[in-house]
């Protein structure tokens, strides 16, 4: 197993592995014929794949009621930019974020050109109690889009909230 943590997606690793000079040295090892390749059909292929990217964000807590703490009830947004980076146009770019009840939604246009992007901003997620016990929100959304040849492609954008914990507590003696 060859590890290809700098390619940007699979069939960008028969590059990188040129790059590195692994072929060559199959070549050698395996006593074959040690000619330079011809990449430009695959090349070819790899520039008509659709790829998109998903970059999420999380705002800032929203103190809903003033107590200058987080509580139950408080809300953040989410913003998100979807990132067109192939260079074939993407059509039905969309959105979908279970946490927050995005299914399908566009984000700024639903067709994008090679390196367009397009950014929008969910409505305020509502902070639970659960949320506040756990002390963070951890979220994942999903881009989808197909290519001009009907391909599917996706990518998923995770932000994770922490919340800060507050706390304490008060002792009243009151005589009697």
């Amino acid at each position: 197993i060859v590890s290809a943590v700098d390619a940007d997606n699979l069939y960008m690793i028969p590059f990188v592995m040129h790059d590195e000079g692994l072929d060559d040295y199959v070549c050698r090892v395996l006593d074959l014929a040690d000619t330079e390749p011809d990449l430009t059909g695959w090349k070819a292929l790899v520039d008509r794949i659709a790829e998109l990217r998903l970059d999420k964000v999380v705002g800032t807590i929203v103190d809903a009621n003033g107590s200058g703490r987080p509580d139950a009830g408080d809300t953040v947004a989410y913003g998100f930019t979807v990132i067109n980076t192939s260079n074939v146009t993407l059509t039905g770019v969309a959105l979908s974020d279970p946490r927050l009840g995005l299914e399908d939604a566009v984000c700024g246009a639903s067709t994008l050109a090679p390196g367009a992007s397009g950014e929008c901003t969910s409505d305020p997620y509502v902070l639970t109690q659960t949320d506040l016990d756990a002390g963070r929100v951890d979220n994942t959304a999903t881009a989808t889009a197909v290519g001009p040849d009907g391909t599917p492609t996706r990518d998923d954008g995770s932000a994770s909230l922490r919340i800060p914990v507050s706390s304490g507590m008060a002792l009243v003696k009151t005589a009697g």
